[in-house]
Formats: structure tokens, C-alpha cells, sequence
């Protein structure tokens, strides 16, 4: 099976899944990014003569797709596609499915305050879920206030 740049250790059919979560990693520096890509595109077209319109779906770019992060996509273009690791995650059924496990994987690895060892951030990612958030470092004190 064809599956462009992304690395999966298993074969699937695009047509049983909606979509999937991804991992891009520069591989000098181990720095990544976690996002979601759909495997197909819906949009309604006009049949005249009809009230309602249809439904057309047409398998994406997703072989060849990098990323919507323009940092990412700018870093790939100065060092090269070769420079960097595309992974697939998981596959999922349904959009509310792919929606949850992006925000799940972005939480659960603490995207947007992780750092490499050299203090550095460890993700390209700055917002989860659309949504930008400006997290500060936790504190002594919220450390020591957990369960």
C-alpha cells in the first residue's frame, strides 16, 4: 500500500477510516510535532433541479501532506523532507474520534511546555486544538498541590 512519506507498521484501506494523527520529527534535533489529517474531503454541490444539495467525497493531499503549522512546513523547506520523520499514530473511524485523541496525544505529552534536554522546546506545536493557550511553568507549589 502506498502511504507517501508516512511510516505505519500496518496496511489499511483509507475508505474504512476518517482520519489520523501524526508525528513529524526532526531528526537532528528531536524536536516534533502532533497534529490530525483526514483522509478525505466532504463538500456539498448544487444538482439542479434538487433542493439539496449532494455530497462529494474525494480522497485529499494526505500522501503528500506535511502539515497546517507554518513553522513546521518553513522548517521543512530550509532543511529538506529527508531531514524529518513522518509517523502515523493511529488511525480513526469518526471525526469526534480523531478530534479527542489530537487533544488527548497534545495534552498527555505536554506540547506546548515540554523541553529537549539542551532547554529548548521539545514541540513545534503552539496551540492545542485551535486554541492557544499560554501556559506558564508550573510552580514548586502546583507541583506539590497534586493527587
Amino acid at each position: 500500500m502506498d502511504k507517501g512519506h508516512w511510516e505505519f507498521p500496518h496496511d489499511f484501506n483509507i475508505d474504512e477510516w476518517f482520519g489520523f494523527i501524526y508525528r513529524i520529527t526532526e531528526i537532528a534535533t528531536g524536536k516534533e510535532y502532533i497534529g490530525k489529517k483526514q483522509f478525505h474531503s466532504y463538500c456539498r454541490k448544487s444538482v439542479k433541479g434538487k433542493k439539496r444539495k449532494k455530497m462529494v467525497i474525494t480522497e485529499n493531499d494526505w500522501k503528500t501532506y506535511t502539515s497546517s503549522s507554518t513553522h513546521i512546513n518553513e522548517a521543512i523547506a530550509k532543511l529538506g523532507k529527508a531531514a524529518f520523520k513522518f509517523e502515523i499514530e493511529s488511525l480513526h473511524s469518526t471525526r469526534g474520534s480523531l478530534v479527542y485523541a489530537e487533544v488527548r496525544y497534545q495534552v498527555t505529552e505536554d506540547v506546548l511546555r515540554a523541553r529537549l534536554p539542551d532547554g529548548t522546546r521539545k514541540y513545534f506545536n503552539g496551540m492545542i486544538s485551535g486554541v492557544k493557550y499560554l501556559p506558564a511553568v508550573e510552580t514548586l507549589e502546583e507541583a506539590k498541590m497534586k493527587k
